[in-house]
């Protein structure tokens, strides 16, 4: 076999699910920093995205003025999209991993 077919049938699906969770993580990194910026008010405050949406009900005093929901919305929508997408990376992984697929087709041969 030649160089870059051994690569892409002995080595690549060893990879793959270290490449996605890699992925998923960067992802993580990217909305986690957005998010973090916005709220200390060092991007663009005229784009919506959810951490100006946390930034302006702190601007307007949403908890003093009663109003949850305010920051309520956006925190929760980040704290589902967080794990949301760590149980992305976590199955791809399970999923696409070679040893554990071989695990599940040797015990249900034996069943």
């Amino acid at each position: 076999m030649g160089t870059l077919k051994t690569i892409a049938r002995e080595h690549l699906p060893f990879l793959i699910p270290f490449l996605l969770a890699d992925a998923v993580s960067g992802f993580l990194f990217a909305i986690g920093m957005e998010v973090t910026l916005s709220v200390l008010g060092l991007t663009d405050l005229g784009t919506p995205t959810i951490g100006t949406m946390i930034y302006w009900a702190g601007y307007y005093q949403a908890l003093l003025a009663r109003k949850f929901w305010w920051l309520g919305a956006p925190i929760i929508t980040s704290v589902l999209l967080v794990v949301a997408m760590y149980l992305l990376s976590i199955s791809l992984g399970n999923y696409l991993d070679p040893r554990t697929r071989l695990k599940t087709l040797i015990a249900r041969s034996a069943a």
